[in-house]
């Protein structure tokens, strides 16, 4: 296993381990650890089945596209039409929440100087937008050096939180919030995005994209499981929807910048990633202008947020609930053509069964209506 395979699962953690992370704590203290459970378990399974159908939808294509690109060659102009609008969305959208969190982590960080969230929410704009200018190939070495930081931060977050741990403090089953974590555990876990980005990376070895892909996202499931587990029994009802909070409540200062670092590092890798794959959609499968498709991609997240979108975790819950599961039935039936039509030899098959095709079908159809029904904030 040589440089360029851990650079490629860090990447791919890098893009999983993000927003959504400072929002589990919260749906599993409402929820109840055995519901959390069975989601991570539940929808683990459904987002690496996804993971590994897109990459071989990847692998059987020749060039370099992405969501919107696949769309068009598989579905025509009304699959393009349909993932240009959802991944529009769905990267503007988690741009939005980085750039919320973001600003916020520097406000803790830099709580003394006294300068409001909106002054840090335009220092953090400024910085990510100069790495989606810059582009992946040159900073792809942060992005590894900050993963490996951000989970040996996790790692005493966690360390801290078992000082306080009580197993009272975690409540196992509240089924008034059974549907909360669907959404949010979703969007968590999701990061197919990062997936051509990951091939191109391999090049020549995307014989080891399989086990990219496997390894880079069972590693976030079980990072976001632990520190779920940890942070609400140590924190029990103190749990806020940030995280942060409760934190803040129970060990004072000293972790909460601590965990803002982790925060900061989190939310910056990801950031970069939809940035620069959005810019990419633009310029390689929309043909736009690379000045005016960097124009569109930085300005975009800063817009929506002075317009007054600044509720995180509804934010989060929208785009694991309706974009999660209409990207997630696209590529379902992507998979199925590709098979068919591919022009290229992947480097790895799956073998689908159609009745599980229809149960994952079935999940994401469900979950946004079901969620509609019963689910509570």
């Amino acid at each position: 296993m040589n440089r360029k395979f851990f650079e490629a699962i860090s990447i791919l953690i890098g893009t999983i381990v993000g927003a959504g992370i400072f929002a589990l704590p919260y749906v599993i203290m409402k929820a109840g650890i055995l519901i959390g459970l069975f989601y991570f378990i539940f929808l683990g399974l459904i987002v690496l089945t996804v993971h590994l159908i897109y990459g071989e939808i990847v692998l059987r294509t020749s060039g370099i596209h992405h969501f919107v690109g696949y769309g068009e060659i598989y579905l025509g102009k009304t699959g393009k039409k349909v993932f240009f609008i959802s991944s529009l969305i769905s990267l503007g959208g988690s741009s939005l929440v980085y750039l919320i969190l973001g600003g916020n982590f520097l406000t803790y960080l830099f709580s003394q100087s006294g300068k409001s969230v909106f002054f840090y929410v335009i220092i953090f704009w400024l910085a990510m937008s100069l790495g989606i200018i810059l582009g992946w190939r040159r900073i792809s070495w942060l992005e590894f050096l900050m993963t490996i930081f951000l989970i040996l931060v996790m790692m005493i977050i966690v360390g801290f939180s078992f000082s306080h741990f009580q197993i009272k403090n975690l409540p196992l089953v509240n089924l008034k919030y059974f549907f909360l974590p669907w959404g949010i555990i979703f969007y968590a876990l999701s990061g197919g995005s990062a997936i051509p980005e990951i091939s191109e990376v391999l090049e020549k070895e995307n014989n080891k994209l399989k086990n990219v892909i496997f390894i880079g996202t069972i590693i976030p499931l079980i990072i976001y499981f632990i520190f779920s587990l940890v942070t609400v029994g140590a924190l029990g009802s103190l749990t806020t929807e940030d995280t942060i909070g409760g934190i803040k409540i129970l060990f004072g200062n000293g972790i909460v910048y601590l965990i803002t670092v982790f925060g900061f590092l989190a939310v910056s890798t990801s950031y970069l990633t939809m940035g620069i794959v959005l810019k990419k959609i633009f310029i390689y499968d929309l043909k736009i202008n690379s000045l005016l498709a960097i124009i569109i991609v930085c300005l975009s997240p800063l817009v929506l947020y002075l317009l007054g979108l600044q509720n995180f975790i509804k934010i989060i819950s929208f785009l694991g609930l309706w974009l999660g599961a209409v990207e997630g039935i696209l590529l379902l039936i992507i998979h199925q053509q590709v098979k068919k039509n591919g022009n290229r030899q992947p480097e790895y098959s799956l073998s689908i069964p159609k009745i599980v095709y229809y149960l994952i079908g079935t999940i994401f159809i469900l979950g946004p209506i079901l969620s509609i029904i019963f689910l509570q904030y």
